[in-house]
């Protein structure tokens, strides 16, 4: 992690601010997932998430890894579709 941020700051040099927010991305996705769980406890949001874990990275993964992620996607929207529904105040 050290590396990378270090290459940010080099590669981004006339934009210092892309490698701060780099560097504290952890930092901030936390505080949005806590942000979420609040908002979902007020029954003002859904938290939704794989229900399996996937070998797909933010960098990539082989193709049928993708298209299993993407169904498990499908999937997990659809047994969630009434509490979305509900959330959202639709007529299905």
């Amino acid at each position: 992690k050290g590396i990378v941020v270090w290459f940010m700051k080099m590669f981004y040099q006339k934009c210092p601010q892309i490698s701060e927010d780099y560097r504290v991305r952890h930092i901030n996705f936390e505080k949005q997932i806590n942000m979420i769980k609040d908002l979902e406890k007020e029954k003002k949001a859904i938290y939704i998430y794989p229900t399996k874990t996937s070998n797909v990275t933010r960098l990539g993964g082989s193709r049928e890894e993708l298209e299993e992620l993407y169904e498990l996607g499908r999937h997990d929207m659809e047994a969630r579709k009434e509490e979305i529904v509900e959330l959202f105040g639709i007529n299905a």
